[in-house]
């Protein structure tokens, strides 16, 4: 017995860890509660990229003291702290977790709370009430404890870090926090729709980088919206088989509102190379029809999503 367990236990040890075990079980801890793109590493790098993608897009980046502090902070804002908050929302099924009957003595065990109250009075109704509360948080404590500290937690951080890097930025993570109480505990059927579940942490990542070091842009918030919906677009891709016309529909639009914002600053250059690391989207689209195909496909556009990316913020940013 101990020499088949010595051997068992020497086999698991020396075998490969999965490439895709390390970052789904990071998604699932702290980042957004879902991958926010098809296939690792950028479903747990993509917030992180967008971020320095909004920072090389303000053009305010001087390699300080203080820029990289305000840079290490934004990090830390849009990876574990929004992303946890996000998690904790939209991951948990809050309404599944909660027990259907409502707030009641369901043993019959009712211990008064408040001491000297008289039968029928207003202190026993209250303290009946009281003793009520406390029996069904008993219930729901197990499920319930971590995800609320979790939420608590990130929400209180997220919005110091973000009230110390300026008012822009405290707006937009307000704004992140909302949505993401709003899919999460008051309506989760948004939590499902890839525009508030992935392009819209994708969209605050840029707007969070551009906010931390200069006004946010125009043209740099039209390239966010674009490359958010790109990524979007994908994750919708990934999850529902369509005909190659519809595919190359669904990833033309978002990629023509970025390259969009490069024609308005006039970088015919950025403007190209851009659209030639998109047309690979498009050319390799009927590998979509196969599932064999469609990992292949999703591993080969990683690198030149994340180089359009960084090239349209660059060209954004560039002062002559």
């Amino acid at each position: 017995m101990r020499r088949d367990t010595v051997r068992h236990v020497r086999a698991v040890a020396n075998e490969p860890i999965m490439k895709s075990q390390m970052p789904n079980a990071l998604v699932a801890e702290y980042l957004y509660g879902k991958p926010l793109y098809p296939l690792a590493p950028l479903s747990w790098l993509l917030p992180w990229w967008s971020f320095l993608c909004g920072v090389a897009a303000s053009a305010g980046w001087h390699g300080s003291g203080s820029h990289i502090l305000r840079l290490l902070s934004g990090c830390l804002l849009v990876g574990p702290l929004l992303g946890t908050a996000w998690a904790a929302c939209t991951r948990n099924g809050w309404r599944e977790e909660l027990p259907n009957d409502p707030p009641g003595d369901a043993d019959g065990n009712r211990v008064p709370v408040l001491p000297y109250t008289l039968p029928g009075s207003a202190s026993a109704a209250l303290s009946a009430r009281i003793s009520a509360l406390g029996s069904w948080w008993k219930r729901v404590e197990p499920r319930l404890s971590r995800p609320l500290a979790q939420l608590a937690l990130s929400t209180v951080f997220a919005l110091a870090i973000a009230a110390q890097l300026g008012q822009q930025s405290l707006v937009i993570v307000f704004a992140s926090l909302v949505v993401a109480y709003a899919s999460g505990l008051l309506r989760p059927r948004l939590a499902h729709n890839p525009l508030v579940s992935h392009a819209l942490p994708l969209l605050g990542a840029w707007l969070l980088g551009h906010a931390a070091y200069a006004r946010i842009a125009p043209l740099s918030a039209l390239a966010a919206v674009g490359f958010s919906l790109v990524c979007a677009a994908l994750f919708t891709i990934s999850h529902r088989l369509r005909s190659v016309r519809q595919n190359t529909l669904w990833l033309a639009v978002p990629w023509a509102v970025a390259l969009a914002s490069l024609i308005g600053v006039m970088q015919p250059v950025a403007a190209a190379a851009v659209a030639l690391l998109g047309s690979l989207f498009l050319l390799l689209a009927p590998l979509l029809e196969t599932e064999p195909g469609r990992a292949q496909y999703f591993r080969t556009v990683q690198i030149p999503l994340a180089a359009s990316m960084i090239v349209t913020a660059m060209a954004l940013g560039y002062t002559p």
